[in-house]
Order: C-alpha cells, then structure tokens, then sequence
C-alpha cells in the first residue's frame, strides 16, 4: 500500500523535518557571490576608541533556485549594519549638524557588512512538498556556519573586534516567509 502523499502546507513541521532529515542532499561547491565591507569611521573609533559595544542590526534572506540536472543554488544574503550606542555623540552631532544634511543615523554608522553566500547542492528527486523546505531550511543551516565565519573574520581584519553572529533558526524564518507569502495572497 502506497502512502498518500501531502502537500506541504498539510504536512505539520514536524512531518517537514523529518522527511527533510531523510532527504538526500550533497554540497557541490559553496563560494562567497558577493562581499562588501564598508568601514568609514574607524579613524575616529581608532582616536576615540568605542565606550558601548555597538547595537547590531542583522539581516538575513534566503534565496534558492535550480539550476539543472537536480542541482539548485541556494544564496544566504546577509547584512550585518553596526550602529554606535551613544546617544550623547547623537545629540551633539545633530546640535552641530542643523546646517549639514547629513542625519544622526548616518553620523553613528559604524561599519557595514553585505555577503552574499552560495552553496550549489545536488538533491536527488525528492516529493515536492519536501523541496521548498529542504531548499529552505536544510540548505541554509549547513551554510551558515561559514557565514559567520567569513564576517567574523572580515570584522576582525578591519581593525575592528570581530562580529560572531548567534545561531539562526531557519525553521522560524521559513515559517515567517511562509506567513508573510500567505497574507500578500
């Protein structure tokens, strides 16, 4: 007896996990697509030094698309901004500032870090149902790692201490471009 298959959006997400745990997939190549870094203040960090640890705004997309022959390349772009704490040199720059077009924010920018990270992954014929997710969330959690590794190490090389980014739960932002897909539809 042959079981009925479920779409995905039937399927709970413990279902989701355990066939994307079962399903086979190998790591062809992974590269860095795109790396900028932009570190424009650190004259002035390096005079000055930096009272507050930074607050860090982190930004992380998932991208996936085939590419052929069971092949897909799935991108994790990620933006990792650095704005200065201190709200004493907000107030006074933008005191001294009414007359310069540039804003607050602009002024406490610290450092920016974009990368565009790439894995190209064979995945043999799986359901369906199963694809998106795999694509989704397996692929991005084994790249993730060197994600961090390589802004870690750009941070460091900067002059800067290096940024180690917490661990990313891919599940949660699957289920949240989940929702947010659902509510535009």
């Amino acid at each position: 007896m042959t079981k009925k298959q479920t779409p995905a959006s039937e399927m709970s997400l413990d279902e989701q996990i355990s066939t994307l745990l079962s399903a086979p997939l190998q790591i062809q190549a992974q590269y860095i697509k795109d790396l900028s870094f932009e570190n424009p203040h650190f004259i002035k960090i390096m005079n000055e030094g930096m009272t507050n640890d930074p607050k860090l705004n982190v930004n992380i997309e998932v991208q996936a698309q085939g590419i052929g022959n069971d092949h897909y390349e799935v991108i994790l772009n990620t933006q990792v901004r650095a704005i200065s704490r201190s709200t004493s040199d907000k107030d006074e720059k933008t005191d001294s500032s009414k007359d310069d077009k540039s804003s607050p924010e602009v002024d406490s920018h610290l450092f920016l870090v974009e990368l565009s990270y790439g894995g190209v992954f064979s995945i043999p014929t799986v359901p369906p149902e199963v694809l998106k997710p795999l694509l989704l969330i397996e692929c991005p959690r084994l790249l993730f790692p060197f994600v961090r590794s390589v802004i870690a190490e750009v941070t460091k090389e900067s002059g800067l201490p290096p940024v180690l980014l917490a661990p990313v739960n891919f599940i949660d932002l699957y289920k949240q471009s989940n929702a947010a897909t659902s509510a535009s539809h």
